[in-house]
């Protein structure tokens, strides 16, 4: 991931695209972290589930290329 952060598309792509936290346990001790990129209008949005040892941070190119391709 180290050569991934420096690349001007990494970059670009966590300027534009927010990174969303999300509450999934009820005492607050499980986050997700996700981005949401692409039209609203797309109720049924892909989504693409990191491995264990990975983060939402592995998809930016997918999310950068369906997003210009108007996929949510």
């Amino acid at each position: 991931m180290g050569e991934i952060k420096v690349s001007p598309d990494y970059n670009w792509f966590r300027g534009t695209v927010p990174l969303k936290k999300i509450i999934v346990d009820d005492d607050d001790s499980k986050i997700w972290s996700l981005y949401d990129a692409g039209p609203r209008s797309i109720r049924c949005p892909l989504i693409f589930l990191p491995p264990v040892s990975g983060t939402a941070d592995v998809f930016f190119r997918q999310i950068l290329a369906l997003t210009g391709w108007g996929y949510r």
